[in-house]
């Protein structure tokens, strides 16, 4: 029997606010440029927080988008790859959820999901930004996942009914800071930021006269709270 449940993957809170976004998009270029910029499946889900769903948008596209005032809101997004003539296509799929329980179609929040329209185009940059943001964490080394699979559809327990709607869920949040960059001096505690995967320009062969591309990953290291409240500061004028 094909289990035709699909993958969830859910990025903790501690990411958002240990994040440059303009790294993220300077790796995900430098991966896409070496051919390594992939999805982890052709078919998944990815659940965020409105709010940090609003500051992805804000940072890769630099779009205003209104105050968060429900913490609790959250966005589903199914991406889905389809093989065509041009190579492939993404479809996002979205659902929302007041409580971060049951997820509704957002129509049924009165929003208007028709193709062309705002909230439309809003959901979409959001979604991709979302995607875009997973494939570079997936690939960044200290990065930690907790992977749960549940299979009782019929448990009592509604929290173990909800999980086995998916063939396994993925939490990721960053792992053991074993990397460090000095603090400006300034006294405050040390935080950890992203430091962004790159492209390297390796030299090889008879007298290192040839050159390939290698990548460098992305990896969580330390940094004192000053550069973390510029970081802040940059989201919020993004």
């Amino acid at each position: 029997m094909i289990d035709k449940r699909v993958p969830l993957f859910h990025m903790a809170s501690d990411i958002f606010e240990s994040i440059n976004f303009e790294d993220v998009k300077k790796t995900s270029h430098d991966m896409w440029e070496i051919g390594i910029f992939q999805p982890p499946y052709e078919n998944f889900f990815i659940k965020i927080k409105l709010k940090f769903a609003k500051n992805l948008m804000q940072s890769f596209y630099q779009i205003d988008s209104e105050d968060v005032t429900n913490n609790k809101a959250e966005i589903m997004f199914e991406y889905i790859f389809e093989q065509n003539m041009n190579g492939g296509m993404i479809d996002i799929f979205y659902n929302m959820s007041k409580d971060g329980n049951d997820f509704y179609d957002p129509c049924d929040f009165g929003l208007d999901m028709t193709e062309g329209s705002s909230d439309l185009n809003w959901f979409s940059f959001m979604g991709e930004a979302a995607v875009n943001l997973l494939i570079v964490l997936l690939a960044t080394k200290n990065i930690t996942k907790e992977i749960q699979t549940c299979n009782k559809p019929n448990s009592r327990n509604r929290r173990e009914r909800k999980m086995s709607q998916y063939s396994s869920i993925t939490k990721i949040s960053i792992g053991k800071i074993t990397e460090t960059m000095r603090s400006s001096g300034n006294g405050g505690p040390v935080r950890p930021h992203l430091r962004r995967g790159h492209i390297r320009h390796q030299h090889f062969g008879k007298g290192n006269a040839e050159v390939k591309k290698i990548f460098i990953q992305p990896v969580f290291v330390n940094a004192d709270q000053g550069w973390i409240d510029a970081q802040k500061e940059y989201r919020v004028v993004a």
